[in-house]
């Protein structure tokens, strides 16, 4: 099939659909388009994984006690202050059902679920955006006057697409100091940056924590995902999970990674600061291209000129490199596309193609 033929989905990669339809292998396609470690999966768990397999004969544990307390020891947290679940998706979809909470306010441009979880707990969402002359940086004076009380305010940190950060320490004390509203924090890209977790600091009642496996340890097919909060907040929410929710593979990776994964995190880390330095210079000289400022692993661009995200996806799948088109995000026009960073010979490898393509 053509590549103007494949359309992108609303979350983007995809990259197996992507395969069929080009007749290839996945492997034989360069992604850029998800937001997971550079190094793929961490050393060992694949072996840890075939060690335990015969164990999905039978059910797994239906609370995920022993996963959670390995969790617990880990961050320094009380017993019943962390839920563990499908993938961070999971609490994404309860917590406005859950909440009750009369309209939300959903920093943008961010990650369509938030928006489409809303939608589907019958509570109308309003939207924080941000300001693209000032590179997305979300100012936190300005978010208090948009804040009524009774509300769940959606905060991703760093934000996908756009790769800003927000000091934790300066979220914590916004958070604390809005008592009225609740605070979903979706700290799914923090491990590529080194900035504290907020669940190292004092958690106030009106504060959940979102932290998944998926992009750090490159295993988003596992479906792993934590929520952190107060205990008389989770037993609200563990009333409205599903028995099973966390498989027995997915549990065994928990419990692995919990434990071995902090010098694969750390040499990431190390990559990530390198690479992104290089990654964004690189792009700089483009002309067509104004690099969006930001800190995680993945980088936003805006097309100048003639060329618009969707014409420079389906070109670059002509030479099987996959990227995201952000036009359905809220707030960015269909001039802008995320990149992801992957190894050093993916990154220049998309880095001419680019430069060919653009300036042809």
């Amino acid at each position: 099939m053509h590549p103007a033929n494949i359309k992108q989905n609303s979350h983007g990669g995809d990259i197996i659909a992507i395969a069929k339809r080009l007749n290839c292998r996945t492997s034989d396609l360069f992604d850029l388009s998800s937001n997971l470690s550079p190094f793929g999966l961490i050393p060992g768990l694949t072996k840890e994984l075939t060690n335990n397999l015969e164990k999905i004969s039978y059910l797994p544990e239906i609370d995920n006690s022993s996963l959670l307390k390995i969790f617990e020891d880990k961050y320094s947290l009380e017993t019943g202050q962390v839920l563990a679940g499908n993938g961070t998706t999971e609490f994404i979809f309860t917590l406005p059902k859950a909440l009750k909470c009369s309209q939300a306010l959903i920093v943008t441009p961010t990650y369509s679920d938030y928006q489409r979880a809303c939608d589907g707990a019958g509570i109308k969402a309003n939207n924080f955006p941000l300001n693209p002359k000032n590179d997305f940086f979300l100012n936190l004076d300005l978010l208090k006057n948009k804040l009524h009380g009774n509300e769940l305010v959606f905060i991703c940190n760093p934000n996908n697409p756009t790769g800003q950060l927000t000091e934790s320490e300066k979220l914590s004390d916004f958070v604390s100091s809005q008592p009225d509203s609740t605070f979903l924090i979706d700290e799914s890209y923090l491990p590529f940056v080194r900035e504290k977790s907020l669940i190292s600091m004092p958690i106030p009642e009106n504060l959940y924590i979102l932290s998944s496996a998926s992009k750090i340890f490159g295993m988003p097919g596992l479906r792993l995902g934590y929520l952190v909060s107060t205990k008389s907040n989770l037993k609200k929410i563990a009333s409205q999970a599903h028995s099973w929710n966390v498989n027995q593979l997915a549990q065994v990776a928990g419990k692995y990674l919990l434990q071995h994964g902090d010098h694969f995190i750390e040499e990431t880390l190390q990559y990530i600061e390198q690479e992104r330095s290089l990654f964004t210079q690189s792009l700089g000289k483009i002309s067509e291209i104004t690099v969006v400022k930001g800190d995680a692993n993945f980088i936003l661009c805006h097309l100048q000129g003639k060329w618009k995200a969707d014409q420079l996806r389906q070109e670059l799948l002509k030479h099987k490199i996959i990227i995201r088109d952000c036009s359905n995000f809220d707030n960015l026009s269909n001039s802008y596309f995320r990149v992801s960073l992957k190894d050093r010979e993916t990154n220049n490898y998309f880095l001419k193609t680019l430069d060919k393509i653009l300036t042809k």
